[in-house]
């Protein structure tokens, strides 16, 4: 059975909270972050911004003009509806990234503050106990 002394105990404590776990965090937010990139494809969305949308694009077979007009117009709605589509993809996955970063940058120094904030209340629940 290993048995430890409480001064070990305590450094193994301090070393666990301020050093392995927010390691650990930011291992996490870095796969979060990563993941969610991938998930709303955006280096490939950016690449293919203006492309025609499911690359729908008409080719007229013995064109007159008028056909050439038409192929025209239908790629280039094709083309606007590919790029309002990948638009908001692209700003939605870029909010949720900004979201995660935010809730990061608040929730790091609040792990780092916890346990001052835990003796605080404690010492202010004690004068108001007394």
């Amino acid at each position: 059975m290993l048995s430890l002394n409480s001064k070990e105990q305590l450094s193994g404590f301090f070393g666990w909270y301020f050093s392995y776990m927010p390691k650990f965090f930011v291992m996490i937010y870095k796969g979060i972050q990563k993941r969610i990139w991938h998930y709303f494809s955006i280096s490939f969305l950016i690449r293919t911004w203006f492309q025609p949308w499911k690359r729908d694009i008409s080719y007229p077979v013995n064109p007159s003009l008028q056909d050439r007009f038409k192929a025209l117009i239908d790629n280039l709605i094709a083309r606007l509806i590919g790029f309002v589509i990948r638009s908001f993809t692209i700003l939605s996955g870029l909010i949720i990234i900004a979201a995660i970063n935010l809730l990061v940058v608040i929730f790091i120094p609040l792990w780092y503050l916890a346990p001052l904030l835990f003796l605080v209340s404690l010492f202010v629940s004690f004068v108001l106990l007394f």
